[in-house]
């Protein structure tokens, strides 16, 4: 498919499929898990041949959010193909959320998410509110709901990093709201229990939100997460989290490790089970295959765990890091 590329729609080319499978999850199905009415995406050529890697048909995927938009919008009277600004701001001006529409796009969806965040701040429990504080970098000790709002406001504003978390927040919220499908399964356990928390009180209020059905359940939740996708690579889990950050495979002590070269008394007991493993392997088979294979598999269980304590322990260990 021929696709005349909608500038806002541009950087989907950059984004991976892993990020991309909520939003193709929300375009193809609804609440229930069922087909959506009018998806067209799984019908596609480039759909069949290439998915679950999104990445590479990204074009069809902004072709299918305008498309969506096009046949949801009053340009459906007159025939005309919309685009992205256009269904952003008509379902921006729906919401009844005081955001002017001459603002670029990236500021009207960062002005919409925010709201939206904010909005559901009201409804968490103290308790809840001490676990979100920290990742914000909020005194714990803040007293009332207004004063916690107004504190996440100024930290949200202020820092491209904790924006990027509010469109995450959020985004998982619209997501799990529109088709059952967030970003919790690949999210550090600290983040995790936040977009939790935030899940159920953003079902609701999207549940309330004074749009028809179409724009509730498909394209302010679409909009949500196009605007989560913008900010992605702004998301720095490691620095906000206050994790090491893990070296990669190239790092000269991955290897020494392998070969026994350098021996650690590790704390995370699943690295130490694969690192016996791996040993005996390569004392069987000692080729340089195998010695990659070793460390990218000794690598990827520090990548894939990085926010265990004890993982966080090794490695400061092994790396001397802080």
């Amino acid at each position: 498919m021929k696709y005349d590329t909608d500038r806002d729609l541009a950087f989907l080319a950059n984004s991976t499929s892993d990020n991309l499978h909520p939003l193709v999850s929300l375009l193809l199905h609804d609440a229930q898990g069922q087909t959506r009415k009018g998806a067209k995406l799984h019908a596609l050529p480039s759909y069949r041949q290439h998915a679950p890697n999104h990445r590479a048909y990204w074009q069809d995927i902004a072709d299918q959010i305008v498309q969506c938009g096009s046949g949801s919008l009053l340009d459906m009277i007159v025939r005309k193909r919309t685009d992205y600004a256009k269904i952003l701001n008509l379902v921006v001006k729906k919401t009844k959320f005081t955001i002017m529409s001459d603002l670029s796009t990236d500021i009207v969806e960062e002005k919409l998410f925010t709201s939206i965040f904010l909005d559901t701040i009201p409804s968490l429990s103290l308790g809840e509110l001490q676990t979100v504080s920290p990742l914000f970098g909020i005194n714990q000790s803040i007293p009332d709901l207004q004063t916690f709002a107004a504190a996440l406001k100024n930290a949200a504003s202020s820092d491209e990093n904790l924006s990027a978390l509010t469109a995450m927040i959020v985004a998982h919220g619209a997501a799990m709201y529109a088709c059952g499908a967030g970003y919790a399964a690949s999210a550090p356990r600290a983040v995790r229990d936040v977009l939790e928390i935030f899940e159920q009180p953003l079902r609701r209020k999207f549940q309330v939100m004074p749009l028809n059905a179409t724009m509730r359940e498909l394209l302010l939740p679409m909009i949500i997460q196009i605007a989560f996708l913008r900010r992605v690579d702004q998301l720095d889990l490691v620095s906000l989290l206050g994790l090491v950050r893990i070296p990669g495979p190239s790092h000269p002590r991955w290897r020494e490790i392998v070969l026994g070269q350098r021996v650690y008394k590790l704390k995370y007991f699943a690295v130490k089970m694969l690192l016996g493993r791996l040993v005996c392997r390569i004392a069987a088979a000692p080729t340089e295959e195998v010695v990659r294979e070793s460390i990218v598999q000794l690598h990827a269980i520090y990548e894939k765990n990085s926010s265990s304590p004890a993982a966080q322990e090794d490695l400061k260990n092994i790396f001397g890091l802080e």
